[in-house]
């Protein structure tokens, strides 16, 4: 019995999400000016997993917002794709 490629796509997704989030850990936990390099070598990682994020049928704006949440140090409130979750409901 084959598995439902929709699975295999929702499990891409969230592969190609971690691993952006490894490669964003690693840039800025390096030196900047001393390993310049070094971070060029994973935004060239990046890049080409973004690139593929995109032909899987993500949306422009939700692989930026993945991009902006993973280049901080500490994640954003609400954020989707690292599951902190606001129940805004609460707050109103």
């Amino acid at each position: 019995m084959l598995a439902d490629p929709s699975n295999w796509h929702a499990a891409r997704v969230n592969h190609l999400q971690g691993e952006i989030r490894n490669l964003y850990w690693h840039i800025r936990n390096s030196q900047r000016g001393r390993q310049d390099a070094y971070r060029r070598r994973y935004y060239r990682r990046i890049e080409v997993l973004k690139d593929e994020l995109l032909t899987l049928g993500q949306s422009k704006r939700d692989v930026l917002d993945l991009l902006a949440c993973c280049r901080r140090r500490i994640c954003r409130v609400g954020c989707p794709s690292c599951g902190n979750h606001v129940d805004w409901q609460r707050w109103i």
